[in-house]
């Protein structure tokens, strides 16, 4: 980041080392500028699905109509890493997460969101319904009629608007998740395959493992199989 095009670049390891309770001072003599840095670490297997449903980046401008409860986020997390205090490092990183969903939730009900995907889904007062009740309850034998009353609406009139604000059917979108859920269940290695096929929805573990290949390209054993050698090798 630069602040004029003729600064020297600096490189960040370097302004790293000035580092002190958390907040680094650089520079001087222009104006003064407080900024707010964090990052997030995402698992290599929900990676994916994070790149699929948020934009590349969130631009949210000062003039822009934010929350209250974001703006007043953004001041204590500003003054948190300013002057720290007792057990700054667990609020702090609260902060940011808090400050995460209410960008999130900015960008979503602003005019640059697109029509379409999971957050538009989400916004919208009938499909979030819904899409709620199936993450509630995974294993519930769904319906395209149960999930349209759900979301109160009629059957025909749920089916399309599901897919076209989503681009899949509402059963289809509900076996995706099914196999997220059921991967995530695996890669715990706390949890027979029999267990995970039940905690979403399958009562036999053969149509599982069938559907399960389906959706993620492998079979259940193979893909537990690699998520231990991943893990064994970042020495998780």
């Amino acid at each position: 980041m630069l602040d004029h095009p003729r600064s020297a670049v600096v490189d960040s390891s370097e302004v790293l080392k000035l580092e002190v309770d958390c907040v680094i001072h650089y520079g001087g003599g222009g104006s003064l500028t407080t900024l707010v840095a964090g990052s997030f670490g995402v698992s290599t297997f929900g990676a994916p699905l994070i790149s699929a449903i948020l934009p590349h980046y969130l631009h949210l401008r000062l003039d822009q109509n934010r929350s209250h409860a974001f703006q007043s986020i953004l001041d204590l997390l500003a003054t948190e890493t300013a002057h720290p205090g007792l057990a700054s490092s667990g609020l702090i990183s609260c902060l940011y997460e808090a400050l995460f969903v209410y960008a999130v939730r900015a960008y979503a009900s602003s005019p640059a969101a697109p029509p379409k995907g999971w957050l538009a889904a989400m916004s919208d007062k009938h499909l979030s319904k819904a899409i709620v009740a199936m993450h509630s309850a995974l294993d519930r034998n769904w319906s395209v009629e149960s999930l349209a009353r759900e979301a109160r609406m009629s059957r025909s009139a749920f089916a399309l608007k599901f897919r076209t604000v989503l681009g899949q059917t509402p059963l289809e979108y509900l076996t995706q998740w099914r196999m997220l859920k059921a991967g995530d269940l695996i890669r715990s290695n706390v949890t027979s395959l029999s267990e995970a096929a039940l905690a979403v929805g399958y009562g036999s573990e053969t149509s599982f493992s069938r559907v399960f290949k389906r959706e993620m390209g492998i079979t259940p054993r193979e893909y537990r199989r690699r998520c231990a050698l991943l893990q064994s090798s970042i020495g998780v």
